[in-house]
């Protein structure tokens, strides 16, 4: 029998007898447990014509075909081939044992395939911040994963940022809709062949860049974001929790535009706000316990954030005007939650507005959820 084959058909077996109902580990004596190899390799068909189940023409041609083996223990392989009564060779008929074995190696792979997966697809979304370019070199990126016991499954980041390079920071509406729409292209082209099953997002961009990243994303898979702190992007304390409190206006219904302020590096002054949207309209924040830089600083504290824009707009469905008000999103917060913030974005919630801080004044940047025909 040649090594390869044994070495095969013992991965496929997961080292136990494949007799349906058994599964006896063979690599340990079950009395003793003394560990050694007590597997036998039963022929299906025997390799043998005048064998159990022996044939003329093809016991000599699957004689090492792996599809006509079974891994057995010494009783099992004693009973499919005993001819002393009707419960040996005459039960345990070619189809029979082929059925076990087809059985035992599908239940192998299906519980294999639970095995949590560790390999991630890197993205990055890097840009200019402040008028500084933001980068990650390989090895960062891989320190970083190593933190939450991930691999890299592409060689090399697909890089995701889309904002010109020549040096300006001025983008208007218009720009940010071309921005968008490249944006959306390349991560629809991710997923066109070969969807990953899990995706981590390398993000030190411009806020509206980045909500666009998660919003594409959205919930299609497994998302894990990172962000630079103090230089260094695996997160400083990855136990770190904190509470994101979700304030409400008393009589919010009457409003058809609604304030968001998500204060987490800082706060938002309603001063600053623009003058249309402070009067006559519902003011809502999502702050951190004590909004601060870098104080975000674990994957917990991510999920936490998202959970709560969720309910912040899960809260307006609940009213039947909901759907029918307009969000306007104002952000002091670092790029990982403004991932986290695009996909926590659902097509069914309201139009949302997003913002951007330019030289001390919010402008207008881009628009989500706009409903059809608006």
């Amino acid at each position: 029998m040649p090594e390869e084959v044994k070495l095969e058909l013992w991965a496929r077996a997961a080292g136990r007898c494949e007799y349906r109902g058994c599964a006896k580990p063979l690599y340990l004596e079950p009395l003793t447990k003394a560990r050694l190899n007590i597997a036998h390799i039963a022929h299906i068909v025997a390799a043998q014509p005048g064998g159990p189940r022996g044939d003329a023409v093809r016991s000599k041609l699957l004689e090492t075909e792996i599809g006509n083996l079974m891994l057995a223990c010494r009783d099992h392989h004693a009973v499919c081939d005993y001819r002393g009564s009707g419960e040996g060779v005459e039960r345990h008929t070619e189809a029979e044992l082929r059925s076990m074995k087809s059985y035992f190696e599908g239940f192998v792979e299906h519980a294999i395939s639970m095995v949590p997966k560790h390999g991630t697809h890197v993205l990055t979304v890097l840009g200019r911040v402040s008028g500084n370019t933001t980068r990650v070199t390989d090895s960062e990126i891989r320190q970083a994963l190593w933190q939450e016991q991930l691999y890299p499954i592409n060689t090399k980041p697909n890089a995701i940022a889309t904002m010109a390079s020549d040096g300006t920071d001025d983008v208007d509406e218009t720009g940010w809709q071309e921005v968008r729409r490249k944006t959306e292209r390349r991560i629809d082209h991710l997923f066109e062949d070969d969807p990953p099953e899990h995706v981590s997002v390398f993000a030190l961009a411009r806020i509206p860049l980045l909500v666009t990243v998660g919003y594409r994303l959205g919930d299609k898979v497994p998302v894990q974001t990172f962000q630079q702190t103090n230089g260094r992007w695996p997160w400083p304390d990855p136990s770190a929790v904190g509470n994101f409190d979700l304030t409400v206006p008393t009589h919010p219904k009457n409003h058809s535009d609604i304030v968001l302020k998500l204060e987490v590096s800082g706060s938002i002054p309603d001063h600053s706000i623009p003058p249309a949207l402070v009067r006559g309209t519902a003011h809502y924040t999502i702050r951190f316990e004590q909004p601060r830089l870098f104080a975000v600083r674990s994957p917990a504290q991510v999920t936490a954030f998202s959970e709560k824009v969720r309910q912040f707009y899960e809260g307006l469905n609940a009213d039947a005007e909901g759907n029918n008000r307009t969000v306007h999103v104002f952000c002091a917060i670092p790029a990982a939650l403004a991932v986290e913030f695009g996909r926590a974005l659902r097509h069914h919630f309201s139009r949302t507005k997003v913002y951007e801080l330019r030289e001390g004044q919010w402008q207008f940047a881009l628009e989500f959820n706009v409903p059809s025909g608006a």
